[in-house]
């Protein structure tokens, strides 16, 4: 299981929600219990109805 699946299961995160990356820095000086970030991201395309972002011809 990649660390992305299982901070999603953890964080219960269904469809359109998502984590797409989870980086985890080991303790140091200044970050004694160290740190984990996790990016969550929506995937607008699948569930925005907006054919124009399946398609990639949207100007956002």
């Amino acid at each position: 299981m990649r660390d992305t699946e299982l901070y999603q299961m953890l964080l219960g995160l269904t469809p359109p929600w998502e984590v797409s990356a989870v980086n985890i820095a080991p303790a140091s000086a200044d970050r004694p219990l160290g740190e984990i970030a996790v990016e969550i991201a929506w995937a607008i395309a699948d569930t925005a109805g907006l054919p124009e972002l399946r398609t990639g011809r949207c100007a956002l």
